[in-house]
């Protein structure tokens, strides 16, 4: 191969691209507390999910975790 083409394949074309541009300061003090609330309840659901599992009742109807699952 030609040094041009092996110089091609090296260098990544995307990088600019990738960058982006930063969200408007009102998106982003939207979005910041939005994804740790959704995170914090997730977590929320998947410990209660799990105690179900471990120490709620063997009936399927009367038991969270197989619905959940």
């Amino acid at each position: 191969m030609k040094s041009q083409e092996l110089d091609a394949v090296r260098q990544p074309r995307l990088d600019r691209a990738a960058e982006g541009r930063p969200a408007p300061a009102r998106l982003d003090a939207i979005v910041g507390p939005l994804a740790v609330a959704l995170r914090v309840l997730g977590l929320v659901a998947f410990v209660v999910t799990l105690w179900a599992a471990w120490f709620g009742a063997d009936s399927a109807g009367s038991n969270i975790a197989p619905v959940a699952v």
